[in-house]
């Protein structure tokens, strides 16, 4: 029995033993194996979520570009322009405002600060530009409506655009009758691409001869053909206008 006892000690010493280091007896195992288990518990702990994490992982930091925040409730904010200064408004705080008038979600929020920024930001950053590098020419920036279609977001461009003449750009003649409502500087340009039949060249002849600045792309021979066609019926009508023009577009292979 000692013998059977001894050479079942020395396989499991071999088997568990050598891989702990030290010769077996029963304390030692079961300390060892305590340890093991500690260390793997360790090892399995989750680690307390931190807003920095959050951050991280939705790179809020890098998208919010100072309009939007996390805030130490772990609620995001945006930073809003308020009578009194920069402002952390959390859109958390707004959603429950919304529902306690029972408004229900999804709902679209429009900040009227971030646009005005943005516009005010790219034309800036153009004119400082063009400053240091004492180019002479000018910089006109235009907003392509079918990006957005929204009235409030047509309004607040050209409205906060005014300023620099910002104009929009039309791709089609539903579009092109949106600018030519919204666009009130004689200086913004309204750039026409898409489609263009003899309506839509009417359209955009008609908005020349009011003193608006449309350019007609010409991204096709035979639209040239059109154009020049209706330029010299809307003659009939109206007066030469100075600012009838149009631009060709290059194909792409040139």
């Amino acid at each position: 029995m000692a013998f059977l006892f001894s050479t079942i000690q020395m396989i499991v010493q071999q088997i568990v033993g050598e891989a702990l280091c030290f010769p077996l007896s029963a304390g030692v195992f079961t300390s060892a194996v305590r340890e093991r288990e500690r260390a793997l518990n360790k090892s399995r702990e989750i680690k307390a979520w931190t807003l920095h994490d959050t951050a991280e992982i939705y790179g809020i930091d890098n998208w919010g570009r100072g309009y939007f925040k996390l805030l130490e409730t772990g609620e995001v904010a945006a930073l809003l322009e308020g009578p009194e200064g920069p402002k952390e408004v959390s859109l958390y705080e707004i959603v429950e405002g919304l529902r306690a008038r029972g408004i229900g979600m999804p709902i679209l929020l429009r900040f009227e600060d971030i646009l005005k920024k943005r516009v005010s930001y790219i034309n800036e950053t153009f004119r400082a530009r063009m400053a240091e590098y004492h180019y002479q020419g000018t910089y006109q920036g235009v907003y392509p409506i079918k990006v957005n279609q929204q009235e409030q977001i047509i309004k607040d461009i050209t409205s906060f655009g005014a300023r620099f003449d910002h104009g929009l750009e039309a791709g089609s003649k539903a579009e092109l009758m949106v600018a030519l409502a919204y666009v009130k500087s004689n200086n913004a340009l309204i750039i026409c691409n898409g489609y263009k039949d003899e309506e839509f060249v009417d359209l955009a002849l008609f908005g020349n001869k009011i003193g608006l600045n449309l350019v007609i792309v010409v991204e096709r021979p035979g639209e040239l053909k059109t154009i020049l066609h209706r330029s010299q019926v809307c003659l009939l009508y109206t007066s030469p206008s100075p600012r009838d023009r149009t631009r060709s577009r290059m194909p792409s292979s040139a």
